[in-house]
């Protein structure tokens, strides 16, 4: 049996926001001395309790930090994000963590981190469709061997090839 662990961070508003991420990092390396199989850390914006607006940077120190921990964002909030921006931030990751990474992935978001994106008038049909169009963009950028494109309802991405 593997054990893993769900961090949502909580940052209390009287606590730094540097004091925070410190606690974050130590409950990270505590899980690793401990043989914890897995963290995953979730993604926020505008909750001040749950602030991780980066959970990727929290990631990148934190395999700096441990031995064997799977690190894990638990979730990347796609409708938030542009694709081609998070297919390459996953990927260069991935490569970084050389197999100590999960990229778990949502559908959904909170009203004011949608707000904060402008994107309040979305209905949570939308935000999840919006979500699996910028799956599917990430999914064709790291497949493509060349050129790329895709012309939808929330995204319009034209990638030309790589220089070699």
């Amino acid at each position: 049996m593997e054990f893993g662990l769900f961090m949502m961070p909580l940052h209390p508003p009287e606590r730094s926001f540097v004091e925070s991420y410190q606690r974050d990092l130590a409950q990270i390396r505590l899980a690793d001395r401990l043989g914890y199989h897995v963290v995953w850390i979730g993604e926020h914006f505008t909750e001040r309790w749950e602030n991780a607006p980066a959970h990727e940077l929290l990631i990148a120190q934190a395999l700096l930090q441990t031995e064997r921990i799977i690190l894990a964002t638990g979730v990347t909030l796609l409708a938030l994000h542009n694709p081609v921006e998070i297919a390459h931030r996953i990927a260069m990751l991935d490569h970084l963590a050389r197999g100590r990474f999960y990229w778990g992935i949502g559908g959904g978001a909170i009203p004011t981190d949608l707000a904060l994106f402008g994107l309040e008038g979305l209905s949570p049909t939308d935000v999840r469709a919006r979500s699996a169009e910028a799956l599917d963009i990430v999914l064709g950028l790291w497949a493509s061997d060349g050129a790329f494109s895709h012309h939808g309802k929330y995204f319009d991405v034209t990638a030309p090839a790589m220089d070699p």
